[in-house]
């Protein structure tokens, strides 16, 4: 919808950068349009998929771009059912350092600690 496509230009230009957090290596829908909007934009944006998303990866994307306002994107729940527990663990590692499980990061966010 024109909400949706105006709300994903508004958060990558409000943004100092873009991580998209898909499952498939390669980007389609609504986070391919995320990657456009960035790119006509100019905006630094990184895609975090199975085999390339190592948390080192991740933080230099953010030291190189000096990103001090990360948008993370990608597909609806809707449409890829295991998306959240995907996402959760590539921010957790970010977040709480590699060695983090499932349970701890997923309660600890849930409790806004």
């Amino acid at each position: 919808s024109h909400e949706y496509a105006q709300r994903t230009r508004w958060n990558v230009r409000d943004s100092d950068g873009t991580l998209i957090v898909s499952r498939a290596p390669v980007l389609a829908g609504g986070s391919e349009y995320t990657a456009r909007c960035a790119e006509r934009l100019g905006r630094p944006w990184l895609h975090a998929c199975p085999g390339a998303d190592s948390a080192a990866a991740i933080l230099a994307f953010i030291e190189r771009h000096r990103i001090g306002t990360l948008n993370v994107a990608g597909p609806r729940l809707s449409n890829d059912p295991g998306i959240y527990q995907y996402t959760l663990a590539v921010l957790g590692r970010l977040v709480y350092g590699p060695g983090v499980d499932k349970a701890s990061a997923s309660s600890s966010a849930s409790s806004g600690q």
